[in-house]
């Protein structure tokens, strides 16, 4: 048997990189793990958003945020992210 018929052979070890494997997986262990860790980056981003609206909301008047478009916006966002994005999410988890 010749060499170049053998050397095919070799190659059995097909483990796909860490982005293939994380991004583009049908595993359900993998896409339910991606859910926890969107939920938690989610929840963080949310709970800043909650800090900087309590901080606001401590005394009567403008400090933290001096213009109320991005008041406004600072809410429809904090009430996006932790709905739709962490309690949907961490639900989705938690069912996988």
């Amino acid at each position: 048997m010749s060499t170049a018929a053998t050397s095919l052979d070799d190659h059995h070890d097909h483990k796909p990189n860490f982005f293939v494997r994380w991004f583009f997986s049908t595993n359900h262990k993998d896409i339910g793990t991606l859910y926890f860790i969107y939920a938690i980056i989610a929840g963080v981003i949310g709970g800043a958003l909650s800090v900087i609206m309590r901080m606001e909301l401590a005394d009567p008047g403008m400090q933290v945020v001096t213009d109320g478009q991005m008041w406004n916006v600072i809410i429809s966002a904090h009430g996006l992210l932790m709905i739709f994005f962490r309690c949907y999410a961490c639900s989705n988890w938690w069912f996988w």
